[in-house]
């Protein structure tokens, strides 16, 4: 199962608390999904648990204009331990890390939610290739309300599909 980078790059929005887009999407050629299990450490919010995504979470995103700058990105101390990039489309806690246009960007502990064309249904085994990816920032709440719960929700629920 998981969310594949599409060989085309992908483009980054970034959104403040309220949903609302910031700025111009930036997109990058050269770009890594990193993803891990999610975390079951008592420490989710209340927004996590009530929009937990799948159990696989996304944990890392770099992107860059250049191969170079990404495997730059790929050497630095801070990232998670390289995984599956079999990862879920809606997650909390990421690390993005861009590298486009001269413009160098930690973003830490975001909500994220990816989207692009599905190319596998398989039950078992359904595969997106994104090609967008929606970044709040750190600290957003996934209330009831917000304009990109439902996004969210259905991204976690796709992928849910294939799990145990």
């Amino acid at each position: 199962m998981g969310c594949r980078v599409d060989d085309s790059g992908i483009s980054i929005q970034l959104y403040d608390y309220d949903g609302i887009p910031v700025g111009a999407p930036r997109h990058g050629k050269f770009a890594v999904f990193y993803g891990g299990p999610r975390p079951n450490d008592g420490a989710l919010t209340q927004y996590e648990k009530a929009y937990p995504g799948s159990q696989d979470w996304l944990t890392m995103i770099a992107i860059a204009d250049t191969q170079d700058k990404l495997n730059q990105i790929l050497t630095e101390p801070d990232l998670p331990a390289p995984t599956s990039t079999h990862t879920s489309s809606a997650s909390h806690r990421v690390l993005v890390k861009l590298d486009i246009g001269g413009q160098r960007e930690t973003l830490r502990a975001r909500t994220t939610i990816s989207s692009g064309p599905i190319i596998s249904l398989d039950p078992k085994r359904p595969i997106v290739h994104v090609v967008h990816v929606k970044v709040l920032p750190e600290g957003a709440e996934l209330r009831p309300t917000h304009p990109l719960v439902e996004e969210f929700t259905m991204g976690a629920k796709f992928f849910k599909r294939s799990e145990p």
